[in-house]
């Protein structure tokens, strides 16, 4: 049996939506956490648009998030 992760609290979801939709900015790390939970869950299936772009950010992977317009928050 494998398990699955929780699902996003609704806060945390907000707030990735918030970071794919380019009105706020994550650390690298909270970002790929929220993005992995988010996707793996299917939590985005309902927004097509935010989907895609999810996955096209997994795909790319965060260091080439910033060229992509993707906010973030550098230590």
């Amino acid at each position: 049996m494998l398990l699955q992760a929780a699902p996003l609290p609704a806060e945390d979801l907000c707030t990735l939506q918030r970071w794919l939709a380019g009105t706020t900015a994550l650390r690298p790390g909270e970002a790929r956490h929220l993005l992995e939970r988010a996707l793996d869950r299917g939590q985005l299936l309902g927004e097509p648009a935010l989907h895609c772009r999810a996955v096209k950010a997994r795909i790319a992977g965060d260091a080439n998030w910033a060229p992509m317009g993707f906010r973030l928050v550098l230590d």
